[in-house]
């Protein structure tokens, strides 16, 4: 039987292992759904400090399962949610924020295209009203989306599965569209078996890095399956990680050297059932170094992200872990690691019951949002699930103190964001060079000059003061030598 909820940490049994180092407490817990069944799979933190959620709801909407869309304040509280579908299945798996403050959202439709499933790209406006959507496939059943990112050109690119084509009954699908959603090129990657993508992320060199895992290829069962492309979504090269049972990649991002980390598990190495799995590999995907993290039950990293200490933030979900503690079957954790990838923290969140996947999104106070969904609380038997924690302790204590230099560029999300007229920006320079940050209007045109010149290696900032331009979005971006990032900030007057 579920129990009520609120926005105290004290509803919450919180389990942790500490490895003698601080680490984020509960700020408040959210639900949001119905009566049935609502899946969250993707959080995001807004321009305006609040936060965008998306999955798929069996409460609301016009058909069976449609794409629902849920925006919050910075507290968790709920400003509005939207569905989309028709009268069949249509299922969400991530969302992202546009350049233009609206959102864009991707899953698969079995309502609108050709056939039996479809991938399908929904776009809306900063209040989720739909500007337009566009279904990618054939009339196979078998065709979905599982990650979009918005292109620095303002396009999209999509990763997922597909029936319809390809060499196999499921292939690894990208697609690559303009700011309307119209298709660019599609490209299927696979062999003979099921092979699928679960996240995309544009590289600095504007090609693509895609992730999922294969049953064609591979040492045994299904793999770590990563594809590696250029901006026409011609591979480079293609690898595969695991062993001869079972293992799932989910998350990918690019690092400050130009090589990957990949954040899954594994039922081929480790304690238990199931481990947390991360592999780092270089620029060509050579193995660099391997990690399993994980207890006797099931552990699964579901989403990595980095962190401004030069680590990384994973999320995901443990039966293991959270339940030798008391909590329920399987709970949240988050697990905090150093660059080469040895534990820094560990802490799970959750309650009588499971809470399931465990999507993590770094915020602008320095600490985390986690999404996903929750048997434990809420109205229905599984509701949307957000838990929001506060600052990292350990990265405020050692950015406070001066003591950790680092080691790689980053450029972080100004504060505060939005702003009216000034903002800070802070940045790290992992080696001393000649640098850039400027900023630019979301045409593309340059408005302001904030950094250029030789810099020392060094965590720097700079205030920008904009009351000379006009409310909307800009964007920040930091070069040195062949790194290059871009963040979005709000102007609000």
């Amino acid at each position: 039987m579920k129990t009520g909820i609120s926005a105290l940490a004290a509803l919450l049994f919180i389990a942790s292992l500490v490895f003698a180092q601080p680490h984020p407490n509960i700020l408040w817990t959210q639900t949001y759904g119905g009566s049935n069944d609502d899946k969250g799979w993707s959080v995001q933190q807004t321009t305006d400090g609040g936060y965008v959620m998306a999955g798929w709801t069996w409460s609301y909407g016009v058909g069976v399962s449609d794409y629902y869309l849920v925006k919050t304040d910075r507290n968790g509280v709920r400003q509005w949610t939207r569905t989309f579908g028709g009268y069949t299945r249509d299922e969400a798996y991530w969302v992202e924020q546009t350049l233009d403050g609206g959102y864009v959202l991707t899953g698969f439709t079995q309502s609108f295209g050709a056939g039996g499933g479809e991938m399908w790209l929904v776009k809306t406006d900063w209040q989720g009203n739909r500007m337009w959507d566009r279904t990618y496939g054939g009339p196979m059943d078998g065709d979905g989306g599982r990650c979009v990112q918005q292109t620095k050109d303002g396009g999209y690119i999509v990763a997922g599965n597909v029936a319809s084509f390809g060499a196999g009954s499921w292939d690894m699908y990208l697609v690559r569209t303009d700011a309307l959603g119209n298709l660019i090129w599609q490209r299927a990657f696979g062999g003979q078996s099921q092979d699928y993508a679960t996240s995309v992320r544009e590289t600095s060199d504007g090609g693509c890095i895609v992730v999922g895992i294969t049953n064609s290829f591979g040492a045994g069962g299904a793999d770590f399956y990563v594809v590696r492309t250029d901006d026409l979504g011609h591979a480079l090269w293609t690898r595969t990680f695991g062993g001869a049972a079972d293992e799932m990649a989910n998350s990918v991002v690019e690092t400050n050297d130009g090589g990957f980390i990949i954040a899954g598990w594994t039922f081929s190495f480790g304690n238990g059932s199931a481990d947390l799995y991360l592999v780092k590999t270089n620029s060509h995907g050579t193995t660099e170094w391997t990690r399993t993290i994980g207890g006797e039950e099931f552990d699964g990293a579901c989403t990595i992200s980095r962190v401004s200490d030069g680590g990384y933030i994973i999320g995901g979900y443990s039966g293991g872990y959270s339940a030798s503690h008391g909590s329920g079957d399987k709970n949240f954790i988050l697990v905090k690691v150093n660059e080469i990838g040895n534990i820094v923290w560990k802490q799970s969140y959750g309650g009588r019951s499971d809470e399931i996947w465990g999507c993590v999104c770094p915020t602008t106070d320095g600490g985390y949002v986690i999404g996903g969904w929750t048997f434990s609380y809420g109205a229905g038997v599984e509701d949307f699930f957000l838990v929001k924690t506060g600052p990292d302790q350990l990265e405020l204590g050692s950015e406070t103190a001066g003591i950790v230099a680092p080691s790689q560029f980053a450029l972080y999300p100004n504060y505060p964001n939005p702003f009216n007229s000034s903002t800070a920006i802070r940045f790290d320079i992992g080696e001393s060079g000649h640098a850039t940050l400027k900023v630019y209007n979301p045409l593309g045109r340059e408005v302001a000059v904030l950094i250029e010149g030789m810099l020392s290696a060094g965590s720097h900032s700079v205030s920008w003061n904009a009351s000379g331009l006009a409310s909307g979005v800009y964007l920040s971006r930091l070069e040195s030598g062949d790194y290059s990032e871009i963040q979005k900030m709000v102007l609000v007057k």
